[in-house]
């Protein structure tokens, strides 16, 4: 993963975007000492990914030829099955397609399906994601519905299976969110702009 550099760092936080996806706070978040401070998180951050990055790389390569060596049979783990998610699944297809979850997620219509798109977006949002977007979401790799979560997973854990917690979106849109892209214009977006679209989203499941 490429690290950002200090000066396009610095830019992020006078723009209000947080590099670091944690909580944008005006009052420090502008100072060059915080700036400073955050920074060497970050990088020390992308670092670990990386190594991490490397690591898994020299792994797969040390797993291959032991499989072509005869020395393991197969190249893949297998898969935990986890219930609790395949159980929360089936209540939000239910609920908000009023279709049955088979297991599969691969939807070529998928924004007809997407919660966020169809019932969050006013008309002229809808309008306004189809001219911006039309020709990135339309790629195969985007053909799927997820459980989009308000609440983060990591800082929230017991909402992780809650489906008051979770509307099903499209991956196209969960990848905006979840990476600050303001989900109408594709544009980077703040702390403030993304607790906007939260807030849209816990009024939805509030009202069903």
């Amino acid at each position: 993963m490429k690290i950002k550099s200090i000066e396009e760092f610095k830019e992020n936080c006078i723009n209000k975007y947080c590099n670091r996806n944690t909580i944008y706070n005006e009052k420090t978040c502008l100072r060059e000492s915080k700036q400073n401070q955050c920074y060497k998180k970050y990088v020390h951050k992308i670092e670990k990914k990386n190594e991490k990055i490397q690591y898994q790389k020299q792994e797969w390569e040390e797993k291959k030829k032991a499989y072509f060596s005869g020395e393991i049979d197969s190249l893949y783990d297998e898969i935990e099955i986890d219930e609790k998610d395949i159980e929360l699944k089936k209540i939000l297809f239910k609920r908000d397609l009023s279709i049955a979850y088979d297991g599969n997620s691969y939807f070529r219509d998928w924004i007809d399906k997407c919660v966020i798109f169809n019932y969050i977006f006013t008309d002229e949002e809808r309008k306004e994601f189809v001219l911006n977007n039309f020709f990135k979401y339309s790629h195969n790799q985007f053909f799927y519905l997820d459980v989009v979560h308000i609440e983060s997973r990591a800082r929230n854990p017991e909402l992780k299976y809650e489906p008051t917690n979770c509307v099903i979106g499209g991956r196209y849109i969960h990848y905006f969110l979840d990476n600050y892209f303001d989900l109408v214009t594709g544009e980077k977006m703040n702390e403030e702009r993304r607790n906007y679209w939260l807030n849209r989203l816990k009024k939805y499941v509030k009202g069903l």
